[in-house]
């Protein structure tokens, strides 16, 4: 691995790999905090090296130190999965001969959320001819002296925080990635994959509109030139061109330049979550629903993947998108939709998404919800059962969802729920602490959807209050105020609800 200044990861990248690694290889690049003495307590080989913006140089500088059968490439803010470890232990015992191994590249961000997914080779037999090519953004390539015809793809996967937005600032990755693309232009200004790169990171500081020019231009040359258009950076230099016209507001544009090159970019899922957004934009919504269900069917899909995607458009992003198309439509004023078929589609997309994505069952509950309750307010309370339905797995999903769903549970369970609801005690508790455990925004959203729930089905008084309660709480006093005003009407004697109104208006 190459490194400079990697102190604060290191170690956790090179625990990842210490049971399998008889020798590690480091070339430190000049750190001036404690990466050297962390990497040596490893017993790593340090090497010194004087960078020369150059990172396949670097690359080649530890291949060439290492002695091992196999090498396996890392960065110190990647580490092998512990899940990896075994598979890839397995595979070198039953695959002794010299191979090039794609692993599973994936990008997650703090909370864990997985942004990108790579297939890129970095577990390869130790071969002179083996050598990395192109100063940045490197690549393994063979120089001609031993061909290597086994090029195996395996489910190894190698986790990678380094684009998490804290890390990024900290270390001014867009800055230096902004200079590096800037020196191979100069260099090199007929290689068109510099100017993929160079939208990239136009984009990535903000500068859409730059980067949307970039883009068109690599995407003009590749109409006449196939070797450019067969690239593999031509289909993202497309997408990052649809998501700049998207936010530009530029979307005739996107879809015609869609339109224009579907065939080349018809098996990347991206291609079709960015080409609904667009149509979303234009009010197409038929369009726009078919582009997000071509996007879901591509799941099954995803194990055959060689190209770089993200793996929420298979499901959560997709799913958000036609519940939203769904959810505009409940709530349009002139009723262009019948409200019933608004709804079942709503009830619909919500318990596809809880089967689909069980990582995020708490925003998909919410969602349910609110469906529900718009149920029982038309006195069609049959989607509990939906909800019923779903809170068993949520609970082995979330240990989040403790003792307060499960004994929501133990009510929705019977066949006279809504009477033992009505008559135990603790109802507010219970129905209030399952939106409790939930996280950020969340927490308002989800409790005022239990609440609406609660207050729609039983006609407790005591529900409003509460709902204030929870606005206020969240600072939204607008929201608390109208609550506290319902409150008061429904119960007009409440020296303590005008007293707490009195005192909204005041802080207003």
């Amino acid at each position: 691995m190459i490194v400079r200044d990697e102190a604060d990861c290191l170690a956790a990248c090179l625990d990842s790999v210490l049971p399998l690694a008889p020798e590690l290889v480091i070339i430190d690049t000049g750190s001036v905090d404690q990466t050297r003495d962390i990497a040596k307590a490893y017993g790593a080989k340090v090497i010194d090296y004087d960078w020369h913006d150059d990172f396949a140089a670097a690359r080649n500088v530890s291949l060439a130190a290492a002695n091992g059968d196999w090498i396996l490439v890392l960065d110190a803010d990647e580490r092998l999965e512990s899940d990896s470890l075994p598979l890839l232990q397995a595979f070198l015992k039953q695959n002794p001969e010299p191979a090039l191994i794609n692993l599973r590249l994936i990008s997650r961000q703090s909370n864990g959320q997985v942004l990108t997914v790579y297939h890129l080779v970095r577990l390869f037999a130790n071969r002179p001819s083996l050598r990395y090519r192109q100063a940045f953004h490197e690549y393994l390539a063979d120089t001609g002296e031993l061909r290597l015809p086994q090029h195996f793809r395996s489910d190894l996967r190698i986790e990678h925080i380094g684009y998490q937005a804290e890390i990024c600032q900290a270390k001014d990755k867009a800055s230096r990635n902004r200079r590096l693309i800037e020196k191979m232009l100069t260099l090199e200004p007929h290689n068109q994959i510099w100017r993929h790169y160079s939208a990239n990171a136009w984009y990535t500081q903000g500068q859409t509109q730059r980067a949307l020019n970039e883009a068109l231009s690599l995407l003009a040359l590749g109409q006449s030139q196939p070797e450019i258009r067969n690239s593999f950076y031509y289909p993202r230099s497309l997408i990052e061109a649809l998501i700049a016209c998207r936010e530009l507001r530029q979307t005739q544009l996107g879809l015609e330049l869609a339109a224009a090159n579907q065939t080349r970019c018809q098996n990347m899922p991206d291609f079709w979550f960015v080409r609904g957004t667009l149509f979303r934009q234009l009010g197409d919504d038929a369009a726009a629903l078919n582009c997000f269900e071509i996007c879901i069917g591509f799941r099954d899909q995803e194990a055959s993947f060689d190209f770089q995607y993200t793996p929420a458009v298979l499901g959560p992003q997709s799913l958000m998108q036609i519940l939203q198309i769904h959810r505009v439509r409940l709530y349009d004023p002139e009723r262009s939709t019948p409200r019933s078929t608004a709804l079942a589609a709503c009830l619909q997309a919500a318990n596809r998404a809880l089967n689909l994505d069980a990582e995020q069952p708490l925003t998909w509950l919410a969602y349910l919800l609110e469906a529900v309750w718009l149920s029982a307010e038309e006195q069609a309370c049959a989607p509990l059962r939906i909800w019923q339905q779903h809170l068993t797995s949520l609970q082995s999903a979330h240990q989040q969802l403790t003792h307060a769903a499960r004994q929501l549970l133990s009510r929705l369970t019977e066949p006279d729920w809504r009477e033992r609801l009505l008559a135990m005690p603790g109802q507010s508790e219970a129905l209030v602490g399952l939106a409790e455990h939930c996280d950020g925004f969340w927490q308002a959203e989800m409790t005022s959807l239990i609440c609406h729930l609660a207050y729609v089905i039983s006609g407790d008084t005591r529900w409003p209050q509460l709902m204030a309660t929870v606005y206020q709480a969240d600072g939204q006093r607008t929201q608390a105020r109208q609550w506290l005003a319902e409150a008061l009407l429904l119960q007009p004697g409440n020296l303590d609800l005008q007293h707490c109104l009195e005192q909204q208006l005041a802080a207003n």
